[in-house]
């Protein structure tokens, strides 16, 4: 396996994910607009004819605007308020001299990785599941945190255990956290509008 080969490849993926995303809010701007359109001009047949076409483009503006602004504020809040995701998540931060070995071995294991890749030390936060996971969160690497749940703790070998926090950093150094928090606040904006249909549905 040649890895820039599969790195390029993952990025090239990134990418079309990106356009069919921006696509998909387009596309329910667009049905949105239709909708409203449709509905309003057969409410209302005398007062709203051959206004069709202008009520469809001011609810498919209004409806992208919309979304696009709720989705610039959310990724603002998580770029200002990265820990939010964690407190969210309920992980819990750990730092300091711990009682639990895994927790000191945890932290160390942290210390290394940031010593061999010269990035500074994230905030260290884990999740009590027991599950084995972990993820990697922040827009730099001055403001990052890495968090691991209690299950990879508790059954990984400390080698095992390091390769997993090595992965994170990946993803600290690369990037790639910055790509998903902007998903993150994207999908808040397309979820703002699942909200205001599920009510108006309800009323």
């Amino acid at each position: 396996m040649n890895f820039f080969e599969a790195q390029f490849e993952a990025k090239q993926k990134t990418r079309n994910l990106l356009v069919l995303f921006f696509c998909s809010v387009l596309i329910i701007s667009i049905i949105i607009g239709l909708v409203l359109a449709l509905y309003l001009t057969s409410s209302f047949e005398m007062e709203m004819v051959g206004m069709e076409s202008t009520i469809f483009w001011y609810s498919f503006l209004g409806t992208f605007g919309f979304i696009t602004i709720v989705s610039l504020v959310r990724t603002e809040y998580l770029r200002r308020n990265p820990r939010s995701i964690f407190a969210n998540l309920g992980a819990i931060e750990i730092s300091g001299i711990q009682e639990e070995f895994i927790f000191e071995q945890y932290l160390n294991i942290v210390e290394e990785m940031s010593i061999a890749s010269g990035v500074p030390i994230p905030s260290v936060y884990y999740l009590p599941d027991s599950s084995i996971n972990a993820f990697a969160c922040g827009f730099d690497i001055h403001n990052a945190g890495i968090c691991v749940t209690r299950g990879a703790l508790e059954n990984l070998t400390r080698d095992e255990l390091q390769a997993v926090v090595a992965h994170e950093f990946s993803h600290i150094l690369n990037g790639d956290m910055n790509l998903n928090l902007k998903l993150t606040g994207t999908l808040a904006g397309l979820l703002i509008i699942f909200k205001l249909g599920r009510l108006l549905l309800r009323s």
